[in-house]
């Protein structure tokens, strides 16, 4: 009795790793995957999850400028001029 479990649960995680990699192309297909270079400018969009409760306010804006990208940490990482007085890095 315990070999035809673990025999169909290791048919179960084959499948849900099968799953999960058909999904994760089916998702990639849309996902743009943007790069950008040092000395680029972007332009910088902030959260309200990012600052301390009852600093942000609804009517704060979202869009504080374009800002250069000081330097690239990873591909999907980079360290940004921002102004200090945003508290942020």
């Amino acid at each position: 009795m315990p070999k035809s479990i673990n025999i169909v649960h290791d048919e179960v995680k084959n499948r849900l790793l099968e799953s999960n990699v058909m999904n994760k192309e089916v998702l990639d297909r849309h996902r743009r995957h943007k790069k950008f270079e040092e000395e680029n400018m972007i332009m910088v969009f902030l959260k309200k999850d990012r600052f301390l409760s009852g600093t942000y306010k609804n009517l704060k804006f979202k869009k504080i400028g374009l800002y250069c990208i000081l330097k690239k940490i990873y591909e999907n990482t980079y360290e940004v001029n921002l102004p200090a007085e945003y508290g942020i890095s």
